[in-house]
């Protein structure tokens, strides 16, 4: 009898799945003739119909298209087009390249390698690998280390040329990084060629790298020719005196002119037009005593570094607007501020150079045509719930030192233990294959360098996870217009991981 009705219960498990199956293959034959309508409606039709199920993807297909009635699926609104960006400045990318421990291939290191042999011909083999080394084989902290060794071991360096050597050969010590360095220059530059480069990020570090000389270049040689003019103007009788910081021996092209005619040196108006805009104040007034006139913006132009004059042309477009008693919209991002007549267009475009963001005018939130406030609210709040919870779960979550094979633990010691052999410490996460439990006391003194063999896992694992989703509130709040709605979902996740520690007190 148990033998006749496991074979009968195994048959009518059978015949389901084949319905089901046969079920499928008929919706998804309906789908390809009608794609436009609701497949739960599809789904209702096939199952009204299983009494014929040779007969009913036909006999659907005919009624639908004889009443041409169904309903059809919602059309998706479009995303909202993305602002153009901006490309990174050399500024911006030149910090980008200076971070050591940047990720990247076998073929990267050997190109890196390979490459500073070549740029840094007299620099002995050895010192060149150690600096690679200590700069995580990175390119370009590698390459600017070695620079700074030697100039300030007082070697030849020359920012376009391979020889840094000192004529007579011999070194000297040098502090850097706060480390004595020290190395002999090779009598006799390294041979050989350099091929093309492959890898892709190294070819871009070498290219910024070029640039970082090109620039270095163009600043020693308007230095000389400062210099040049300066003598000239000395022996011509034509140098000035600053009256503000008294100093003389200086060329028209270091002075910048007031409206008034008064000279001040590029440096004084440089110190007066930063005091000025840390007091909100546009108009940059001459620091020559009882004087009350201000530089022209062509003179600040002249004299002002880049971005000193671009921030104040900022500044100043905002005083104006501000004084001005117009209806001024500011970006939420920026603070840049402009006037805008008509009342219908609903997205602010922000038209400052390094920002150039669209936000929306009501929310203060990124553009998100054709959504509504409410609808992209509820999207960015998702969103926001989901990439916190990840970031919390993460927070619970350790890797293997050696393999990276990710580990949680519940209960039990601190010591664990990878199935690649590797031991590690659970509060530190250090390898400790060699210690082992002499890495631990027994909790009840604390020892420098050592951690507890045992510790409260539910305090632990509620401390990382509150801390990762305090990170991540501060990280929305600095990244948003208004973060004030991705903080509040983040608020909420952490009252749901106070409430179960709370209930676990209570009982």
């Amino acid at each position: 009898v148990d033998v006749a009705e496991r074979w009968a219960q195994q048959a009518a498990e059978r015949a389901k799945r084949e319905q089901e199956e046969r079920l499928q293959r008929d919706l998804r034959s309906l789908v390809d003739v009608f794609p436009e309508c609701k497949e739960e409606h599809l789904q209702q039709l096939l199952t009204r119909y299983e009494h014929e199920p040779a007969n009913r993807v036909m006999l659907i297909t005919e009624k639908l298209l004889e009443s041409g009635e169904y309903p059809r699926k919602e059309k998706k609104k479009p995303l909202p087009p993305k602002a153009p960006q901006k490309p990174p400045s050399f500024e911006e990318r030149d910090q980008h390249f200076r971070k050591p421990g940047r990720e990247a291939s076998y073929s990267y290191h050997e190109e890196a390698l390979q490459r500073l042999y070549h740029v840094y011909r007299r620099v002995p083999s050895s010192f060149i690998r150690s600096a690679l080394n200590r700069k995580s084989n990175c390119y370009y902290p590698a390459f600017l280390y070695i620079l700074e060794c030697l100039k300030s071991a007082g070697h030849n360096a020359h920012l376009l040329e391979c020889d840094y050597f000192q004529p007579d050969g011999s070194f000297k010590w040098s502090l850097v990084d706060k480390q004595k360095v020290t190395f002999k220059p090779l009598k006799s530059a390294r041979s050989g060629t350099f091929s093309a480069i492959v890898d892709k990020q190294l070819r871009e570090e070498v290219e910024h790298t070029s640039r970082f000389l090109e620039l270095q270049r163009n600043k020693r040689d308007e230095e000389k020719q400062t210099e040049q003019r300066r003598k000239a103007a000395r022996e011509e009788g034509n140098t000035f005196e600053c009256p503000c910081c008294f100093e003389e021996d200086l060329i028209f092209e270091e002075m910048a002119s007031c409206s008034d005619g008064h000279l001040i040196c590029k440096d004084c108006v440089q110190q007066t037009t930063k005091a000025a805009l840390d007091n909100g104040v546009a108009n940059v007034q001459c620091s020559d005593e009882g004087c009350t006139a201000c530089f022209p913006i062509s003179e600040l132009k002249r004299v002002l570094d880049p971005s000193q004059f671009e921030y104040y042309e900022r500044m100043a477009q905002q005083y104006d607007l501000r004084v001005s008693g117009l209806n001024v919209e500011r970006c939420p991002l920026c603070d840049f501020g402009m006037i805008i007549e008509d009342p219908a267009q609903k997205v602010f475009r922000c038209q400052r150079e390094d920002c150039q963001q669209e936000t929306c005018r009501q929310c203060q939130q990124p553009a998100h045509i054709p959504y509504s406030c409410e609808e992209a609210s509820k999207e960015s709040e998702a969103k926001v719930r989901d990439m916190v919870s990840e970031q919390m779960t993460e927070a619970l979550v350790r890797k293997c030192p050696n393999c990276k094979l990710p580990f949680f633990k519940e209960d039990g010691c601190n010591k664990m233990n990878c199935q690649c052999k590797t031991v590690s410490c659970y509060l530190c996460r250090k390898d400790i294959t060699k210690e082992g439990y002499d890495h631990f006391t027994d909790g009840k003194s604390v020892v420098p360098g050592k951690c507890p063999l045992y510790s409260d896992n539910q305090k632990i694992n509620t401390d990382a996870v509150l801390g990762a989703a305090t990170l991540a509130k501060r990280k929305i709040e600095e990244m948003s217009a208004n973060g004030e709605a991705g903080a509040s979902v983040v608020d909420q996740l952490i009252q749901h991981v106070h409430a179960p520690a709370a209930k676990r007190v209570k009982h």
